[in-house]
């Protein structure tokens, strides 16, 4: 299994922030730090590596320049990550970067996009049911790699 579930959209959608609560969320869950956490940026992103229950997630809220978000999607294909979350501007070098990875490395795109409103004050708690979406689904997929592996 290798997914790729990408927060595409226009600037100032929320993606980035989208995704840090992915980040936030699983480290809740699991009570420790990933192996791998880095804050970027002048610390408003973050890339980070989680192993739950053998499967390797990456996860990188940065998409707006291929540099640095290529060098994150490099890394985790490195590092064998089966489950990749990753945000992207509509029309980028970033979303090439991304069809890249199904090209050449067998990823499976899910293509997303966190709710936008009008109504500022609203836009945080639609981030965040955006993530915890994100998170059933990344628990559903590390569940059918195990069954898939005979684990479950």
């Amino acid at each position: 299994m290798k997914a790729l579930i990408v927060n595409c959209g226009i600037g100032g959608q929320g993606k980035s922030a989208s995704v840090k609560y992915v980040y936030h969320i699983l480290d809740k869950i699991y009570g420790h730090t990933p192996w791998c956490y880095e804050l970027l940026d002048d610390k408003k992103d973050i890339r980070a590596l989680f192993t739950i229950r053998g499967v390797k997630i990456g996860i990188e809220s940065y998409g707006d320049k291929v540099d640095r978000m290529g060098e994150s999607m490099d890394l985790f294909v490195d590092e064998g990550c089966g489950i990749i979350v990753a945000t992207c501007r509509t029309k980028s070098e970033t979303k090439e970067k991304i069809k890249d990875l199904e090209e050449h490395q067998g990823y499976t795109i899910i293509w997303t996009h966190s709710p936008r409103t009008l109504a500022k004050e609203y836009q945080d708690l639609f981030n965040k049911e955006w993530a915890r979406h994100i998170v059933e689904m990344i628990m559903l997929l590390v569940t059918k790699e195990e069954r898939a592996n005979g684990d479950a």
